[in-house]
């Protein structure tokens, strides 16, 4: 009878640590849920909130919530990276930019935070389909942007291509261009895949294969490149991998985004300048090359210290004032703000990633491929959009992958720290 208090003191410190657990977990699922809204809110964008709050709770329960050692590795990197940001503010020429820029990439990793006791393979799989529902809410607005010419967010008025093209049809829905919202089709656009994969639900399967050939047709009508060929790479392997050889989900894919395509009145010649590489040509991809070989001589200039977080556009816009004064390149970017050294800490991450996804085989395919598949195109779907570190989804994706890589068929015990 005297036993019973104390062993009941155990089993209610566990309760606490499952209710707090589950709460940082449903913040993680709606935190990717809201990316859909892109840049409403403009800094106070919900899914920054939905950290925010988290943050606070945290803070609230730190000791009775434990972390996950396979991830400290992640949290090393990340630590680094901020440390050589503060350590390298002092050679901004615009500080409070860089403060600025510091301020939203730790905001933005603090979603590692999220990754605590709640890395069952069942977990794992409700923030993938947070982001296949983030991407299905998307494709609306997509849709009506390219049927009717308006737009939410854009700094233009139009996309006007001029000559025998004339003005072309896109969708940049919440993300403020076309190029922001492509980025997050191909970060978000491999978990649909995932989910369509393993789902059972016939009309469930439907629903998911209609959204995956719409997302495909969308990319194609914003005529990214690098988007087009990701996106198409995915739907290959995933859909393949999805209905075991048969070619009937690609048949449909296919059928639905050519349909689609063929609606939005798709400007073909276009589209086939665009897909042609031809770096002489080629005006969008010449300059990024440019910024590339400026960003080099920066860092080189530097000793690979950089020019300090916020620098990069007001040495741009001194030293090449011809250039878009943005770096247009993840890994670039990450450079000339943080250092070559982060830069190398970050490129570190996505390498330990796909190695432990390689050697990870348990880990179910609807899970497992979506990362996979992604981590060695992140640097080339970094160079999607003209800025990239301080996107917010950028950091719940990496959250993701760490999520997904360190995934186990059951929740493992939890015990109060």
């Amino acid at each position: 009878m005297t036993s019973t208090p104390t062993s009941s003191a155990p089993a209610s410190a566990s309760a606490r640590v499952v209710r707090v657990e589950s709460l940082l977990h449903g913040g993680f699922i709606a935190g990717v849920f809201l990316l859909w809204l892109g840049g409403l809110g403009g800094s106070l964008q919900p899914s920054r909130l939905v950290l925010l709050a988290m943050l606070a709770l945290i803070a609230l329960v730190s000791r009775i919530v434990v972390l996950v050692p396979a991830v400290y590795p992640v949290y090393v990197a990340y630590a680094a990276i901020l440390a050589l940001g503060v350590l390298t503010l002092p050679l901004s020429t615009d500080v409070r930019a860089g403060l600025a820029l510091i301020s939203t990439v730790l905001l933005g990793m603090t979603s590692i935070l999220f990754i605590r006791t709640r890395i069952s393979w069942q977990g794992a799989r409700q923030v993938r389909d947070a982001w296949s529902a983030a991407l299905l809410c998307t494709l609306p607005f997509a849709l009506y942007e390219i049927a009717s010419g308006n737009h939410f967010v854009y700094a233009l008025e139009q996309r006007d291509v001029g000559g025998d093209i004339g003005v072309l049809p896109f969708a940049s829905v919440f993300f403020g261009n076309y190029n922001n919202y492509s980025t997050f089709v191909c970060l978000s656009y491999p978990m649909l895949l995932g989910t369509l994969l393993e789902t059972q639900s016939k009309p469930r399967r439907a629903l998911l294969l209609v959204g995956a050939a719409l997302s495909l047709a969308v990319t194609l009508i914003n005529t990214s490149r690098i988007a087009t060929l990701f996106v198409l790479l995915a739907a290959i392997v995933i859909v393949a991998a999805a209905y075991r050889g048969s070619v009937l989900g690609l048949l449909a894919l296919v059928g639905i985004t050519g349909a689609a395509v063929w609606a939005s009145g798709f400007n073909l010649q276009y589209a086939q300048l665009r897909l042609a590489v031809d770096l002489v040509r080629d005006q969008s991809a010449s300059e990024r090359i440019d910024l590339i070989v400026a960003g080099a001589r920066a860092l080189q200039d530097s000793y690979g210290l950089g020019l300090g977080p916020g620098g990069f556009v007001p040495y741009i816009s001194e030293k090449y004032p011809g250039l878009i004064p943005n770096p247009h390149n993840l890994l670039l970017e990450l450079a000339v703000n943080f250092s070559l050294y982060a830069s190398v800490a970050f490129a570190a991450i996505l390498v330990l990633l796909f190695l432990r996804l390689m050697r990870r085989r348990d880990i179910p395919v609807g899970l497992r491929l979506p990362v996979l598949i992604t981590l060695p195109f992140v640097p080339l779907i970094g160079s999607l959009n003209s800025l990239a570190v301080g996107y917010t989804y950028w950091w719940y994706w990496m959250a993701t992958a760490v999520l997904v890589s360190v995934s186990r068929p059951v929740e493992p015990a939890i015990r109060a720290g």
